[in-house]
């Protein structure tokens, strides 16, 4: 059997890739729980699936209108008796009998992921708080928390939105600097997640005028992910305040003033010098 092997390449001067063997804290990795690889690894099969789900819907769409039938229905999928009835030649009604087949089994598997992320989240304090932004349901906050994982090796919200690949991108020359697209580093099953939470946002009274200013600036697309950015950091920033909330009090010793005969009196006021 052979094992397939990771080589590291870093690309530095001998004497400072030599440091770094010698002093580990100039070469710190952090690397995940087997909790958070597991979340990780559950809400990235979700994600999958829905995209497997769209895409059969799309081929649905496209055989009824290669056949030149018309969908009398907003949402097609909620009318499932018409599909399997209408009328269609033999290949392209065994082509929409096949998705159908394909599609009601992608919706069994995709039910019992649900299942068990909505039983792990709400044990999670975190995620109904989390719970609170609009657009974000329990997929999209169960995502952030695997995709994060400890939030304190982060400084603030823009460093977080960094890692998620939600920030511009920087080209600097010189006296010329100039921002680009985003990154599109880390995670991409998230950033998918908030775009798709940005979209319910953009209707919210809180997000909405927000949405609609960047809009006008730039497009439907970049606003989507303007907001969607917005989240992630407003996000951080209430995942830190439920640690700082669950949190033990810190332990506040009573001052108490020595009398004049050496024992200790509670009733003596404290001196104000």
């Amino acid at each position: 059997m052979k094992l397939a092997v990771q080589e590291l390449v870093i690309r530095a001067p001998i004497d400072d890739v030599f440091a770094m063997l010698v002093d580990p804290e100039l070469f710190v990795l952090w690397m995940a729980d087997a909790a958070t690889r597991e979340l990780r690894q559950l809400t990235a099969r979700r994600t999958a699936l829905v995209r497997d789900r769209t895409a059969v819907r799309h081929r649905i769409h496209s055989t009824l209108a290669g056949e030149l039938v018309a969908v009398p229905f907003a949402k097609l999928f909620d009318k499932l008796d018409w599909l399997k009835s209408v009328p269609l030649l033999s290949q392209p009604r065994a082509f929409v009998d096949s998705d159908l087949r394909l599609l009601e089994s992608l919706d069994a598997e995709i039910a019992m992921l649900d299942k068990e992320l909505a039983g792990q989240a709400w044990q999670d304090e975190k995620v109904k708080l989390l719970l609170t932004l609009p657009g974000v349901d329990y997929h999209v906050a169960m995502t952030l928390l695997g995709a994060l994982g400890d939030i304190s090796r982060f400084k603030d919200g823009d460093h977080a939105a960094s890692y998620l690949g939600l920030a511009p991108s920087t080209h600097q020359s010189a006296g010329h600097c100039y921002h680009g697209p985003i990154t599109k580093q880390g995670s991409s099953v998230l950033r998918w997640a908030l775009v798709q939470a940005a979209h319910r946002a953009a209707i919210s009274p809180q997000f909405q005028d927000y949405y609609q200013r960047q809009r006008e600036r730039h497009g439907a697309g970049k606003a989507a992910v303007a907001l969607a950015r917005k989240l992630a950091v407003i996000a951080f920033y209430r995942w830190r305040q439920a640690e700082h909330a669950a949190r033990p009090p810190a332990k506040v010793e009573k001052v108490r003033e020595r009398s004049w005969a050496g024992a200790w009196s509670e009733d003596r006021p404290l001196r104000s010098d």
